[in-house]
């Protein structure tokens, strides 16, 4: 295994391990150069212990005047003895000196030269990914730009041939300009023909520059990182610590049992172990990111949902999630410079929400106006749309007095007066957000129709007695039309499914309603058929104080009762005793 073929997604991490063998290498070698000082002073205090024996001793020896019994003390055993133990502690200065002189030359600084040049290599090579990743988000800004002209484009061509048509039909109007309509949407034709040709061409650039950056690229450089590692780090510093234990077991006998620890440890490191340990621990097994496609909303957020939502709730937006790690308050408390900076991040976060559940809004209200026209209403349907509309009211409400307040925050750091509140929200304040029903699927009996477990904005017919809740953050359409037609109200001719050939985008056509009911309404009446075995394929967790039981990906559940809205009444054996619970029936699989 190598970090570049299943470690490309994790080179921060991959970085994070060669620096910190880096920082290891410079520990060894600090901790060698501290040994050694320590040998070298042990030595001169062990001469400073001896000399004056020795001199004594030496005095004695040459006295041509000793008196007999000093003579008989100098050539007695016991100062034979003693001469031996001086010797030896001589030696032993001695060999500490030479421990010093090689810890210190021979070891410490080849360490500490192969510290420095692992960790200019390593420093050289991420900041060529750096490099690369920069040089990638700026092809996926330039993506964003053409996908950008070309949706201004098209919305061009659609208003130009709406003109067109109009005047058309416009018995006043004159031959001139008939022509210069029918002129201005040529133009425009041709306009967003070019605009869509260059944004396709720039997602062919974009998908060659990806697929080159991770599979080429990254790894390439990634197998050079480990290579580099193994050589120079892994394997320089285990013949450090070998050359050290060499050296120790030459002058240190009576520490044979820590020597011989030491060598079974050092013998033990393997450059490929420790590799193949962090491949372990770190490989996420993802593949590499999907082409970008052709579509009029691409967005890198779209291939990063995992699993569905549970739809209990409506979605989060990005302010509200930001509120788990920093709140208003929080922002409010921070140094001026820091915090005026976080709450412009903050402001800019709130704006985006405010758009995306304005339009949400609006598209409920739309489904809602269309539902009220229906001959046979389902209360059911109609208390969840009222009760949605009431949530994005009450959070957009939100929304705006946090904004202000935090715009009114900025203003005072800038010394300027602050913001005028929208007339919309005086007198109103922050309010706890009210909790939406349950919306998993129920078939409408007068068409087979179904509601969608997984949004919050939705589509209808008006005639078929469909009501389809379209996923979080997809804006609402609703079909009209007797017999099953499918013309979306927020499209038009030429719009997204309609006659100008483009392709639809999920965002804005969140499902074809008489295309995909039939077919969800046949899952889950098969779903439904009765109890079972089944499988989670997703994490739940239950809300606090419900009877909804949790249960984690890979958990095999018995399922007691299916009931028509999509909940399954199920057990779980947990820590040795069985619960039961309600759980979410597309969260499973037959076991």
């Amino acid at each position: 295994m190598t970090f570049g073929t299943e470690l490309w997604d994790q080179w921060h991490e991959v970085e994070e391990f060669v620096s910190e063998g880096v920082r290891f290498m410079h520990g060894i070698n600090e901790f060698m150069k501290k040994r050694a000082e320590i040998e070298l002073e042990y030595s001169r205090s062990m001469g400073r212990l001896i000399k004056p024996y020795k001199d004594e001793i030496a005095r004695r020896s040459g006295d041509k005047k000793a008196s007999p019994v000093t003579k008989a003390i100098v050539d007695s055993t016991s100062m034979q003895a003693w001469t031996q133990v001086l010797a030896e502690a001589e030696n032993i200065a001695t060999i500490h000196q030479s421990i010093s002189d090689k810890l210190d030359h021979e070891l410490r600084k080849t360490i500490k030269y192969q510290a420095n040049d692992n960790d200019k290599k390593i420093k050289e090579m991420f900041d060529e990914i750096r490099k690369a990743n920069l040089e990638m988000q700026k092809q996926l800004t330039t993506l964003d730009r053409s996908r950008e002209r070309f949706e201004v484009e098209k919305k061009s061509m659609e208003a130009a041939r709406s003109a067109f048509e109009k005047i058309s039909k416009n018995t006043k109007a004159t031959d001139k300009e008939i022509e210069a309509a029918k002129a201005e949407s040529d133009k425009r034709a041709l306009l967003a023909t070019d605009a869509m040709e260059a944004y396709q061409k720039c997602i062919g650039e974009t998908n060659e520059k990806k697929n080159n950056h991770y599979t080429n690229f990254l790894p390439n450089i990634l197998r050079d990182v480990q290579t580099n590692n193994e050589n120079f780090n892994i394997r320089a510093t285990r013949v450090a610590l070998v050359k050290y234990h060499e050296l120790l077991s030459t002058v240190i006998p009576t520490t044979i049992e820590g020597h011989e620890n030491l060598s079974a440890a050092v013998q033990q490191m393997s450059a490929e172990r420790d590799s193949e340990l962090l491949i372990s621990n770190l490989k996420t097994d993802e593949p590499v990111p999907p082409d970008y496609l052709f579509e009029e909303k691409a967005s890198a957020k779209d291939m990063t949902v995992k699993r569905p939502a549970t739809a209990r709730t409506l979605a989060r937006t990005e302010s509200e999630r930001l509120m788990d790690k920093d709140d208003d308050d929080t922002i409010l408390a921070m140094p001026p410079k820091k915090g005026r900076r976080a709450a412009v991040e903050r402001i800019k976060a709130l704006e985006r929400d405010q758009y995306d559940l304005e339009k949400k809004r609006q598209a409920v209200e739309l489904l809602l106006h269309t539902y009220h026209q229906k001959p046979n209403k389902d209360p059911k349907n109609l208390d969840e749309l009222n009760t949605q509309t009431a949530v994005l009211s009450v959070r957009l409400d939100n929304l705006g007095l946090r904004r202000h307040r935090l715009e009114a925050f900025v203003a005072s750091i800038d010394n300027q007066p602050p913001p005028d509140l929208p007339a919309h929200l005086a007198g109103k304040s922050i309010q706890p957000v009210p909790s939406p029903v349950h919306c998993f699927p129920t078939i409408a009996p007068d068409a087979g129709g179904v509601s969608s477990p997984t949004g919050a904005a939705g589509s209808a017919t008006a005639n078929g007695g469909v009501v389809v809740e379209s996923p979080a953050g997809a804006n609402g359409a609703a079909a009209a039309g007797s017999g099953g037609s499918n013309e979306s109200l927020s499209g038009g001719a030429g719009g997204v499914g309609g006659s100008s050939g483009f392709a639809a985008s999920p965002r804005k056509a969140s499902l074809n309603v008489l295309q995909s009911s039939k077919a969800v309404a046949k899952e889950w009446s098969t779903a439904a058929s009765g109890p079972g075995r089944v499988r989670m394929m997703y994490d739940f967790e239950a809300a606090p104080g419900s009877q909804e039981l949790s249960a984690a990906a890979g958990d095999v559940l018995e399922v007691l009762e299916k009931q028509d809205d999509g909940w399954w009444k199920a057990k779980l054996f947990v820590g040795g005793v069985w619960k039961e619970g309600f759980i979410p029936g597309n969260y499973t699989e037959a076991a």
